[in-house]
């Protein structure tokens, strides 16, 4: 990887030798040697700058990272990834400091071409000059969503910066070299919401030439052109002149160039930029992640994906944080874990490096084989397999299970695609085709009348259901909802209160994944899972008897319905005995 420094010399950052050297003004740079990240100053020695408890000034006049980067226990990938985090943020140390030193900005009539570059650049440019570039939005990106608090707190903040007559330093943007034009790695939201508020001065605007189809994106554009109306309305003349301020020198950016061909270190950046922000989710990060492992001559595959993704926006909270994620944690043998800032994201990211795929085969282990037979027998001394009737879809016949290694890209869009769909089969509200174990199932994931319950019982079913489909479904969704809801009465060994980590301790201390993961057959699994219920009649007792008395009522009115659907007779009689059901099947 290396780093243009415009005139003072070329950082290189490789696993031989790590050094890295970024200009951010005439005098003013950033460089990284032998795991420390140190900001230094030309012929500056008596340079004073904002406290802050991460950095600490040396007496040479320089200022070092407090934090060394080592190897232990690190892939190259992660240490290059703390190197280029650890550098950033010194970066935005020096631009929210006071600096007596005028940073270098490059004027409205240098129009510097940068689309020949070989190297990662970082600039400080005016908004203004950046705005002039041929600046388009990559089909990855999330819609516009800015909201009204967001562009009024902009609006205001530079109004007030403007009337001061103070710099002003919009933050880092992240550009990507696409053949001509340049791609919005980071910051379209910014640049969006600015370039509207400039078309009173700016005729010609890439930004605003371009068409957004998503319907989102076209509502908060029309609803921050009417705030801007707004604002434009309330200053009077003064407006035109604050237009003037935001085009001069004043109002900057940090602008970073990522070269073509070096798409994964644009990526690897906006993850350093934004994995302790609070502006992205988790699975905004993983998208932008995973498209970086397309390859770029398969766009229109990064496009079907980034569109599908986006459809299921609203739901990714619940299929990837409250089951596959829980799933994956229960397999480990843990109950919860920690996992510190973005911990979905940490999980879901890819465990193989994107130099080692290969990008025109995956390939399949000796277990993991495509589901295309039922099952095998024997005949005449010969061993028959008989096929499954022919998938409608042959990504279906890919195989796939929850607790799998993660692999960027093209596989794990298909992974999460494959889990979003059956849990939409299994617990989607709307109506489609469900077997009647399936509906079951359903039914009474609606009846658990806890939410934390809820959850780990439709995750637990989502591990059994992708392994064993609807075969004895019924029999095992009614033994898992009885585990769980034993811990909600205290007389049977449950618990007061219902808290979140309890509820996956427990659930781990039942050991239910794992005898779904071990188990040949659903028989297997379910004649491990019954010996974990007990025979303690649930009954509403201390602090939250009402509320464990409503719980029970809309469970047993469930089965009170539906009990005659349970074919073993042995797990009939147990629901009968423990929410005290009288014999009124229909």
């Amino acid at each position: 990887m290396e780093f243009n420094t415009s005139g003072l010399g070329q950082g290189r950052c490789s696993r031989e030798n790590r050094w890295v050297k970024i200009i951010i003004s005439d005098n003013v740079f950033v460089e990284y040697s032998k795991g420390v990240v140190t900001l230094r100053f030309d012929d500056m020695k008596d340079i004073s700058l904002v406290e802050d408890e991460n950095v600490e000034k040396e007496g040479d006049g320089s200022f070092h990272f407090k934090s060394i980067i080592t190897k232990d226990g690190k892939t190259d990938e992660q240490q290059e990834s703390e190197v280029l985090d650890s550098i950033l943020y010194m970066v935005r140390y020096f631009e929210k400091s006071t600096c007596p030193q005028e940073q270098q900005i490059i004027n409205n009539e240098e129009k510097v071409n940068l689309l020949n570059i070989n190297d990662i650049q970082l600039k400080t440019w005016t908004l203004d000059n950046l705005l002039s570039q041929p600046l388009e939005i990559p089909k990855y990106q999330r819609a516009y969503e800015w909201q009204s608090e967001h562009v009024n707190d902009l609006l205001n903040d530079l109004y007030d910066a403007y009337s001061q007559g103070k710099p002003y330093i919009l933050g880092t943007i992240i550009l990507y070299l696409n053949g001509s034009n340049y791609e919005i790695v980071d910051g379209q939201q910014r640049l969006i919401t600015l370039s509207i508020l400039l078309r009173y001065s700016i005729k010609e605007n890439s930004l605003l030439e371009m068409s957004f189809n998503s319907l989102k994106s076209q509502y908060y554009i029309k609803n921050t052109g009417k705030l801007v109306e707004e604002f434009k309305n309330g200053k009077g003349d003064d407006f035109y002149k604050f237009l003037d301020y935001l085009r001069g020198e004043k109002v900057t950016f940090s602008v970073l160039f990522i070269p073509n061909g070096h798409q994964s270190k644009a990526f690897t950046f906006f993850d350093s930029l934004n994995s302790k922000g609070v502006t992205l989710s988790d699975f905004d990060l993983l998208k932008a992640h995973h498209l970086m492992y397309i390859p770029e001559n398969q766009e229109s595959l990064a496009r079907k994906h980034n569109d599908d993704w986006q459809s299921k926006d609203n739901k990714h909270k619940d299929v990837f944080d409250n089951m596959l994620r829980q799933i994956r944690i229960w397999s480990r043998g843990h109950g919860e874990e920690g996992g510190g800032e973005r911990p979905v994201y940490k999980e879901f990211v890819s465990a193989v490096d994107i130099k080692d795929l290969d990008k025109d085969e995956h390939v399949f282990n000796r277990y993991m084989q495509p589901n295309v037979f039922r099952s095998w027998s024997r005949e005449n001394g010969h061993v028959v397999l008989n096929m499954k009737y022919p998938s409608q879809n042959v990504e279906d016949l890919i195989p796939m299970e929850i607790p799998q290694t993660i692999e960027g890209g093209d596989a794990f869009f298909l992974y999460a695609n494959r889990y979003h769909n059956m849990s939409e089969q299994l617990f989607g509200d709307q109506p489609q085709k469900r077997s009647s174990a399936m509906q079951y199932a359903y039914e009474l994931s609606k009846s658990i009348g806890n939410t934390h319950l809820r959850n780990a019982y439709k995750a637990i079913i989502l591990q059994y259901f992708d392994k064993f489909s609807d075969q004895k479904l019924v029999e095992l969704s009614t033994c898992i909802e009885l585990i769980l809801s034993k811990f909600r009465f205290p007389n049977a060994g449950g618990k007061t209160f219902i808290r979140e980590g309890s509820v996956k301790n427990y659930v781990k201390e039942k050991n239910v994944i794992p005898f779904i993961l071990n188990s040949t057959f659903p028989h297997h699994a379910l004649a491990q899972i019954i010996t974990k219920i007990g025979n303690t009649p649930f009954e509403a007792d201390g602090y939250t008897k009402n509320a464990q008395q409503k719980y029970k009522e809309n469970i047993s009115d469930f089965y009170t319905h539906h009990i005659h659907i349970i074919h073993e007779d042995s797990i009939k009689l147990l629901v009968k005995h423990l929410y005290n059901i009288k014999n009124n099947e229909n």
